[in-house]
């Protein structure tokens, strides 16, 4: 170990605080860097399990060839691995292959096509009658080949590089801020360095030579923690998803879980990025100080540059906070360098915070979530939830088998259900007195909705019906759902239900109510006619319907607490039936399912701006205390000459005050603005509305954040300052 690099551990050990604020910085830095590149790598592998999972995991299958002929196709030094299944004819195999990934061309339907024809295969009809066949697994193939990566995962990589790229340019301004305020440290140093004849390509490798240190500890440490970072979101991440899992393999889609995929070249181009970040952060610190004469740097009179009416103060500061307040607003002017250095970094700290306010606080393109919606369609039922089965039986033969199943579902835990049957129409009206809507064929469509005779009882003694009237099995009648009075209806409807019946079958309207009944709102078409009945009198009017265009439907809502557990159990039991079709409809598991995913966002948000808060408060404190700690001989001399302790905190408190709003007056501006114009360049203004409170809210975060760091800082530098001796502070013998 070399003069040079000695100097740098001592310096770094002497200075301890800020060494460790310098680390946290870069370990931080390179946390998110990696968190992010392992995040893209790990979606990505995520995508690519999903699709194994659901086609297999083989790009290309060759069927019905000989076990010789799939020995010559396995050893092709194209693919990475092969595996042979056999079939039940004899001495006949199918092969399952894939490209290794370097291979896998367009042109890979050719190039399997010619390994087939090389190992014998003859595609089409064999000697024996059967033929041999070559399928592509093209969903996985997209994947994985190179062009459909690119298609794929382009919009990926650009967002991970985007966030990269915000990392390392906010990386680059703090670190180099750390490295600039140890190099002021050691300006004294550096002079006497120069002095004795050290060369400026000496004095750059000492600052080098401590950002080399420094990366040979942080870097190591922050792959960890980002790895560590992502370990905890894909923990999160697969908590949040778990309905999500769920509900895809429904709509005929399977989703592997999230997890942690380690990969030594993306580790290494994060190590390299990181290398990089810090050497151009360490660069113009260097070249500085490389640049500062000796005798200026032994004087350290490079720092303060005074020129004709630069410390002019105005008069409303004198008058507003006293001679305190003039020297505060002097010694900012007079500390140019690092009062722009701190400034530089709250800047950034408040524009980014306001942007990410902005964009959290902008509502989905419906104007209303899932959420209220949700809570619209559950208001009458306290804090149930609503799950809608609807089974369509394949003929009316079926009772026995429907009952039982249905006694299967009310054996599962619930707190209330409803029941009705539906049967869509075809109808032609025969009272020329009365007017409906008819389709194209010139027919109109009706809906009948059956209930049975508990339901249908409280809704006609509800609307002042006598529900006996409704019942009769010999003549069956129904009563007409007229809301906004869309029909001229008078004492009764004669229509002629067409379809599904062999002959025209007569049905008589025979009442009507005004409002759609709470349970038929989700289920009826306001452009048909829309008619319910009890269920006994539905089932006599069906009874000789054809089966083959009439599917009776029954609708079972059951409101009930755990509503997962209920849908798990409830497909358990429709699944092992063989009568019907069923389809289960369950509001609240998808806004569990939107509102989860929105958690996750927040959460991957949170995380990201609370890494970068932390970078950016680790630096403020590392500069302030740095800078105060810097000017103890000018506090001695102070003190000195009169100055009390009062009158120091006064001046010190005035400083941080001019300090926070100057950042404050061009950071929230600049942040707004900026919020602004992203939106507007971004997002469609008929769809998404700014929420405006979001970003004044963190405008005033920013305005409370930014005072307690400086005052929070400047109160604890001043502890340490009271503790020193004015007279070896003077004499710069502790620097």
């Amino acid at each position: 170990m070399n003069v040079l690099n000695r100097l740098s551990i001592s310096h770094m050990r002497k200075n301890k605080k800020g060494t460790i604020m310098a680390l946290l910085c870069i370990v931080l830095s390179v946390s998110l860097i990696t968190a992010i590149s392992a995040l893209a790598v790990s979606a990505r592998q995520m995508i690519i399990d999903s699709a194994v999972s659901s086609y297999g995991d083989w790009h290309v299958k060759y069927q019905n060839i000989t076990q010789e002929q799939a020995e010559k196709i396995k050893g092709n030094k194209l693919f990475s691995k092969g595996e042979i299944k056999p079939r039940n004819i004899e001495n006949r195999v199918d092969i399952e292959v894939k490209f290794n990934r370097t291979h896998l061309s367009k042109d890979f339907d050719k190039e399997a096509s010619q390994i087939g024809v090389e190992a014998g295969v003859s595609f089409g009809n064999t000697s024996d009658g059967e033929s041999s066949r070559m399928l592509f697994n093209r969903p996985l193939i997209a994947l994985e080949s190179v062009e459909g990566a690119r298609q794929l995962f382009g919009g990926m990589v650009i967002f991970a590089g985007a966030l990269i790229l915000i990392v390392i340019s906010w990386s680059t301004s703090i670190i180099s801020n750390a490295f600039y305020i140890s190099a002021a440290q050691r300006i004294q140093q550096f002079g006497i360095l120069k002095s004795v004849g050290a060369t400026s390509n000496q004095i750059r490798r000492l600052v080098f030579g401590e950002a080399a240190i420094m990366s040979t500890l942080a870097v190591p440490i922050g792959l960890v923690c980002g790895f560590l970072l992502l370990a905890l979101g894909v923990s999160v991440a697969n908590n949040l998803l778990r309905e999500l899992f769920y509900v895809a393999q429904y709509v005929s889609i399977t989703l592997a879980n999230f997890r942690v995929v380690f990969s030594w070249s993306m580790v290494l181009a994060v190590i390299i990025i990181a290398l990089i970040t810090i050497f151009i952060s360490a660069l113009i610190p260097a070249l500085k100080v490389a640049r500062t004469p000796a005798i200026d740097a032994i004087r350290q009179v490079k720092e303060i540059k005074i020129k004709p009416r630069t410390l002019k103060v105005s008069r409303f500061i004198n008058s507003l906070f006293g001679i305190e307040g003039v020297m505060a607003a002097k010694s900012l002017k007079r500390h140019k360098a690092k009062y722009k250095t701190t400034l530089r970094a709250l800047c950034c700290g408040i524009v980014t915070l306001i942007v990410l306010f902005g964009a959290g606080g902008i509502p989905s393109p419906a104007g209303t979530t899932v959420e209220d919606l949700l809570a619209l369609e559950n208001a009458e039922h306290n804090d149930l939830s609503r799950i809608q089965i609807t089974f369509w039986r394949h003929n009316l033969e079926l009772d026995d088998e429907l009952q039982e199943m249905e006694r299967k579902l009310e054996a599962l835990p619930y707190s209330s259900k409803i029941k009705f049957q539906k049967g869509q129409f075809k109808a032609t009206a025969t009272d020329k007195n009365n007017t409906i809507s008819a389709g194209k064929d010139g027919l109109a469509h009706v809906n009948i909705l059956a209930l049975d005779d508990e339901q249908f009882d409280k809704i006609c003694l509800s609307a002042g019906l006598a529900p006996q009237d409704f019942k009769s099995t010999q003549a069956p009648n129904g009563i007409l759902i007229n809301s906004g009075n869309r029909y001229d209806f008078g004492k009764e409807w004669n229509l002629s239900l067409t379809q599904p019946f062999a002959k025209p079958k007569s049905f008589t309207v025979a009442a009507q109510v005004k409002e759609i009944p709470e349970f038929f709102s989700k289920n009826v078409s306001s452009s048909d006619v829309n008619i319910f009945m009890s269920a006994k009198a539905f089932m006599a009017l069906t009874k000789d319907a054809d089966d083959a265009e009439f599917i009776p439907t029954t609708i079972w809502e059951f409101y009930a607490q755990d509503y997962l557990d209920f849908e798990i159990k409830a497909r358990e039991i429709l699944d092992n039936q063989t009568i019907g079709s069923y389809d289960v409809k369950n509001p609240s598991l998808y806004a569990k399912v939107v509102g989860n995913i929105k958690k996750l966002v927040r959460f991957s948000v949170g995380v990201f701006v609370t890494m970068l808060a932390l970078v950016v408060v680790a630096n403020l404190v590392n500069i302030i205390s740095t800078s105060m700690a810097l000017r103890r001989r000018e506090f001695a001399m102070l003190q000195s000459v009169g100055m009390t302790s009062g009158g120091m905190n006064r001046m010190l408190n005035f400083e941080g005050l001019f300090l926070g709003c100057k950042a404050l007056m061009i950071g929230v501006p600049v942040g707004v603005g900026g919020f602004y114009w992203i939106s507007k360049r971004t997002l469609n203004p008929e769809i998404f509305k700014i929420s405006w409170p979001h970003v004044w809210g963190g405008s005033c975060i920013c305005v409370v954040a930014v005072m307690l760091i400086i005052f929070g800082t400047i109160y604890y530098s001043k502890r340490l300052l009271k503790k020193q001796n004015i007279i070896e502070a003077i004499n710069n013998y502790n620097t």
